[in-house]
């Protein structure tokens, strides 16, 4: 036996966004990493996160304020992402500041409101949804018969209940009906879980011996249980016609405080059955999400009998808000792949732990991207900032990537670079700036008066610049493509042009530009006259379509006389042309229209949020300008100035869509067809296949897999496997 050591695989990961930070924290995590790799990342401009990156403002008057991309709030189904978290910050073992512990840096959140148009009138449906002590991270198995049991236990707490004034009267009739719901209940659950059974018995039994082929003979067993299923939820369709018709009677009565219960309660039932009834029908235990993703997610709810009123209520509107989910950026163009929706649908409302809904309580960059960073750099992977891929070569006799074209933007002082800042706040935070640090670069001060912005693709080229060449076999073995879709047209030229499944990828896979808009004012949310709980709204007037409350920033910043911060974030659409060249003012053009585009919000539409804005009502009462905090204390609507507002336009920033069609496209972490080549990103089919960061981790852990064959398992990978929510 040799007693030679195994030769090192030298990674180049390219990018440094939160897919490719996942893929070297779990290629990492394996104890005898360092004997078979070395890992080097590398990133364009001064820091990592990617579409997650924040930075702080570190210039006079700004008090090192948080900068996002947009606003982040993690879902308490983030498995994956969470896991990834709890373990970042248990190695990290801080004994100083204010994030020492996951919980620390993440805060539970359960109150939404949803903004709805009723019939020309605006409308605030609130949704408390329940709280518990699991946390996200740790195994569930669900499975379909799991999933539906969550979801009637929310139905049957949303039954109806008699007056007050005639409980004596009713009682009796309500336990009646509510006796009927139970058997209602239990009968829909007893064909679930046949259905379930039988499925698995023609998975994992009978395919074992047809070598794999689907039994005719369970298929045969679940045509009747589908049948038994639709008559069932009929039936419960009418109980729900029933219990809307009798809440709609007390809320004329005057017995109801909210008229709009009945309503909101049948879309509700209404939803939850058409989902239950589509699953079954199309047989997506079997087949999985992917399989609807050739349909439009509202045109799939019409198939299986949900109403107009449900289809276009707000709470399915929430959802393509959220997710960006609209062609070109254009809010009358709804495009969301009918599976992608429903994964997402059922693991946002059923599968979370904890809470709906986790806070930070900082900036991203704060207490995710930066302790993730700290580790990684701990363990021994490097980093090279200020790279920008420009190309990668591929050769076809070999079929591997040969080489990668880069430019060095700048000259670093001493040849490293470090990129983070103490901000000094309960003990001192660790955290990115909002611009690069000038003084560990050569000729720092002429690069920070020249305003280019290292980040961005249509900048004008610095003098400082190098042209870099990464070769196979000296510098590389495998490379990890972390970069997002949106940038890779250029980037991957030579794939596109050689392999039709990269062609037809980069085509098919959309993208859409997001704006953003961050507010600082002098009173809290209750001075500013919003009537309820500190909240997360959501479908409301676009560009101000979903305001998060981020007051919980306010003690790690450096602001005083701060009351609220609010940050708003929407799609954006994109304009007729787009220049290719740079330099360019495109992206500056773009900011200015998306502060233009907020003050008109403000002055038309923040009102009915913030009533104290205005000494008076209607749309065209002035502005009380002087409520948004402003250092240089500048008058009416010039304080919008030192307000922070973003469009999201360069290439690698833009959201990745989950478009109807698109994901057959989809590439795997393992699927480049290049042999050295893997891939990382909320782009790739990650078993998500949404635009979000549990799908970015998924991809992440995915290429690690596909690498090194670690980790074997994750959340999440099989939904409705017979081993539950980890397979």
């Amino acid at each position: 036996m040799s007693s030679s050591q195994p030769v090192k695989k030298k990674i180049a990961i390219l990018g440094g966004g939160l897919a490719s930070l996942t893929t070297a924290f779990a290629l990492t995590s394996q104890r005898d990493w360092r004997s078979r790799y070395e890992i080097t990342v590398y990133q364009m401009g001064w820091r990592l996160g990617g579409k997650g990156a924040s930075g702080r403002n570190g210039e006079p008057g700004y008090g090192h304020r948080i900068e996002e991309h947009g606003f982040h709030v993690w879902m308490g189904f983030y498995d994956n992402a969470f896991k990834m978290m709890q373990d970042t910050y248990a190695e990290l073992a801080r004994k100083t500041g204010p994030f020492r512990d996951w919980t620390d840096a993440f805060k539970k959140h359960s109150h939404v409101t949803i903004e709805e148009l009723d019939q020309g009138q605006r409308k605030r449906w609130q949704v408390q949804f329940p709280t518990g002590l699991r946390e996200p991270g740790t195994v569930v198995r669900l499975g379909l018969f799991g999933y539906a049991g969550r979801m009637f236990k929310l139905l049957y707490k949303r039954l109806p209940d008699a007056p007050p004034h005639q409980k004596a009267v009713v009682a009796p009739l309500v336990r009646l009906w509510q006796r009927v719901w139970r058997t209602a209940f239990i009968a829909l659950l007893l064909a679930l879980a046949l259905v379930e059974y039988f499925l698995r018995l023609g998975e994992h039994w009978v395919a074992r011996r047809l070598g794999g082929a689907r039994n005719a003979g369970a298929r045969a067993v679940l045509t009747p249980l589908g049948r038994l299923l639709t008559w069932i939820v009929r039936a419960v369709r009418g109980i729900v016609e029933a219990s809307c018709q009798i809440v709609a009677a007390w809320a004329a009565a005057g017995d109801v405080s909210d008229p709009d219960d009945a309503r909101r309660l049948r879309i509700f039932f209404d939803l939850s059955l058409a989902v239950l009834r589509g699953i079954i029908v199309d047989d997506i235990v079997a087949n999985g999400f992917d399989s609807i993703d050739h349909l439009e997610f509202k045109d799939w709810l019409r198939r299986h009998n949900a109403r107009p009123e449900s289809v276009d209520s707000a709470i399915v509107d929430s959802i393509y808000d959220g997710n960006f989910s609209f062609t070109g950026g254009d809010p009358s163009k709804p495009n969301f792949a009918a599976g992608v929706a429903l994964h997402c649908f059922l693991r946002i409302f059923l599968d979370y732990k904890g809470a709906l809904l986790y806070k930070m309580q900082a900036g991203m960059g704060d207490v995710v991207i930066a302790p993730l960073f700290q580790v990684l750099e701990k363990r021994g992977v490097r980093f090279k900032f200020f790279h920008r891929v420009d190309e990668l070569v591929y050769d076809r006799d070999t079929k591997l990537i040969t080489a990668i074209e880069m430019t060095e933007q700048v000259a670093v002082k001493g040849g490293a670079y470090r990129p983070l800042i103490t901000v000094p706040v309960d003990g001192g935070i660790e955290c990115w700036p909002s611009q690069p640090r000038f003084e560990l670069i050569e000729d720092g001060d002429e690069l920070k008066a020249s305003g280019i912005n290292l980040e961005s693709q249509w900048a004008a080229p610095w003098k400082g610049r190098t042209r870099k060449r990464l070769v196979q076999g000296t510098d590389y073995d495998l490379i990890v493509l972390g970069i997002s879709i949106g940038a890779l047209s250029s980037i991957c030229r030579q794939l596109v042009e050689h392999f039709p499944k990269w062609r037809d990828m980069i085509n098919k896979v959309d993208t859409v530009a997001t704006q953003a808009m961050q507010l600082w004012l002098s009173p809290n949310v209750a001075g500013l006259g919003w009537p309820l709980p500190t909240s997360l709204v959501v479908n409301y007037q676009s560009p101000g379509a979903n305001w998060l409350d981020a007051s919980q920033v306010i003690p790690f910043e450096r602001l005083p006389k701060i009351g609220s911060v609010a940050y708003f974030c929407a799609v954006l659409q994109d304009p007729s042309t787009i220049p290719a060249a740079a330099p360019s003012a495109f992206p500056a053009d773009q900011r200015h229209g998306v502060q233009y585009a907020h003050r008109r919000w403000i002055e038309q539409h923040a009102a009915y949020l913030w009533p104290a804005l205005t000494a008076s009502t209607g749309a065209s009462a002035p502005i009380n300008w002087d409520l948004l905090y402003d250092a240089d204390n500048r008058n009416g609507a010039a304080r919008l100035d030192w307000q922070y507002f973003r469009a999201n336009v360069e290439p690698s920033d833009r959201f990745v869509l989950s478009s109807v069609g698109a994901t057959r496209f989809r590439l795997r972490p393992d699927e480049s067809g290049v042999g050295n080549l893997y891939l990382a990103g909320d782009w790739t089919h990650n078993k998500f296949n949404g635009g979000c960061v549990e799908g970015t981790v998924m991809s992440g852990l995915l290429c690690s897999r596909a690498i090194a064959g670690y980790p074997r398992s994750m959340f999440g990978e099989r939904p409705f496997g017979i081993f539950g929510a980890r397979a």
